[in-house]
């Protein structure tokens, strides 16, 4: 699937998951453990400078 920056509400990170809200209600979830080499870093840092909501650890 595919969404525009834009149409995303929330960004929040658990110690398992970045849940990437839809709704206020609706997340997609990106596993961390499904993450390799850098790509962890690389996505908070994305996720970091985005000017959306967001509870990143």
């Amino acid at each position: 699937m595919k969404y525009d920056w834009k149409e995303i509400y929330n960004i929040k990170e658990t110690n398992k998951w970045f849940l990437i809200f839809i709704q206020k209600k609706q997340a997609k979830v990106i596993i961390k453990s499904d993450l390799v080499d850098n790509q962890y870093n690389e996505l908070k840092e994305l996720l970091s400078s985005l000017n959306i909501k967001k509870s990143l650890k």
